[in-house]
């Protein structure tokens, strides 16, 4: 884990996988990871 002053960042888990799977179903998200299309589940676990 690493320590910021505003922020801690971890590993991914696998119970992780299910809300990733949400965040990138939102269109201003796949902006932002410049993309325009769906992921899905499976392609974000094999990641």
């Amino acid at each position: 884990m690493i320590k910021g002053q505003s922020a801690y960042l971890r590993s991914i888990k696998d119970e992780d996988m299910e809300r990733i799977f949400q965040s990138a179903q939102d269109e201003e998200f796949l902006y932002m990871i410049g993309t325009r299309k769906s992921l899905k589940l499976n392609k974000i676990i094999e990641s």
